[in-house]
């Protein structure tokens, strides 16, 4: 079975231009199921299938990017072959395109790391609006500004005890690296820590390692093979505003969701104000996240008459979530249906 999922694999990638230059370990381009994440043998062949763990609050945005908002991603497999390869080399590169959902004031935020329970290698952490990176227990290095909503693409090459980044393809910082220990074997996370610790709020795409340092060459093939596979998604319209609930759907308990872990209920409310966008009727029906990863959210349980002002967007644009398990109003309506994002009180 291991054979004949790696040869799939090796044809699914062999029409793909991302990673775009040799020598990663691990690479993955979105959380689309058909867009796996992949460990690779040193000849630059896939080894390894990679199934990624939704943690928490974690889900995924209309460019299947890994959204992270009170949540996380982490790859569980193959983790010990990128340990041997780094290990091997003594070098390495971090590639990922990232966007801050918000410049927080004093918090850290783990953007990606590789590390084991209170044990890390390394790891891209968000300071207030600086991009630093963090080896073992070391103080972190700051290397950019970040802004957000601002989406960038970061290489951070690391070798001969010295880095450098390159922001969007071009040479954007260097330093000196401090002397840290070999890598064993550890989880690679998207979001937070691998002991949930140090949340960040954000969307991740294209992320891949490599045992070695790019250099500037390498960097900029990156940037335009990340353009060039980027997905063409529609853009769609929001409307902000306020409302009355006036009913929502019965959210199913945890225990009878058979092999779904997450849930979508629908609401309707009573427009008392507009915000931004156009919306011409008097009521609108939106689809909320109620359970996810088998935990039932506050949202779920809500009653009619409670006030609430939110941001929604059409949810015929939402392609990913057409396989999600939703809970609808019993009634036979034909309104729009939007759909909110967030995970909170909206």
């Amino acid at each position: 079975m291991r054979l004949f999922l790696l040869a799939l694999l090796t044809i699914a990638l062999s029409g793909s231009e991302w990673p775009a230059v040799p020598g990663a370990v691990f690479a993955s381009r979105t959380a689309h199921f058909n867009a796996p994440a992949v460990v690779f043998a040193d000849d630059g062949r896939p080894r390894e299938f990679l199934e990624s763990v939704w943690r928490d609050r974690a889900r995924v945005g209309r460019n299947y990017e890994w959204l992270c908002d009170g949540g996380s991603f982490q790859f569980r497999d193959g983790n010990a072959f990128i340990a041997t390869a780094v290990a091997r080399t003594g070098a390495f590169t971090i590639e990922a395109t990232i966007t801050p959902l918000e410049i927080p004031a004093a918090t850290t935020g783990t953007i990606i790391s590789y590390g084991k329970g209170d044990l890390e290698h390394v790891s891209l952490v968000q300071q207030g609006a600086t991009l630093a990176l963090r080896l073992g227990s070391a103080a972190p290095l700051p290397m950019t500004t970040l802004a957000a909503d601002v989406r960038v693409q970061v290489v951070v090459a690391c070798a001969a005890g010295a880095w450098r980044l390159f922001r969007d393809g071009l040479p954007a910082g260097d330093g000196m690296l401090p002397a840290v220990a070999a890598w064993t074997p550890a989880k690679l996370t998207i979001g937070a820590t691998d002991a949930r610790t140090e949340p960040w709020r954000g969307r991740v795409e294209g992320v891949a390692l490599y045992a070695r340092a790019l250099t500037a060459e390498d960097a900029v093939r990156q940037v335009a093979a990340t353009v060039a596979t980027a997905r063409d998604v529609p853009p769609t319209t929001s409307v902000r505003f306020r409302g009355t609930l006036i009913q929502q759907a019965t959210t199913p308990a945890t225990t009878r969701l058979g092999t779904y872990s997450r849930v979508l209920t629908a609401s309707e409310y009573r427009i008392t104000g507009m915000i931004a966008g156009n919306y011409a009727q008097p009521t609108i029906r939106v689809f909320h996240w109620a359970i996810l990863n088998r935990t039932r959210l506050p949202l779920a349980d809500r009653q009619p008459g409670s006030e609430h002002e939110m941001t929604v967007s059409p949810f015929a644009d939402q392609p990913h979530l057409k396989a999600e398990l939703q809970a609808n109003l019993d009634d036979a309506a034909e309104a729009p249906l939007y759909y909110s994002e967030g995970v909170g009180q909206p």
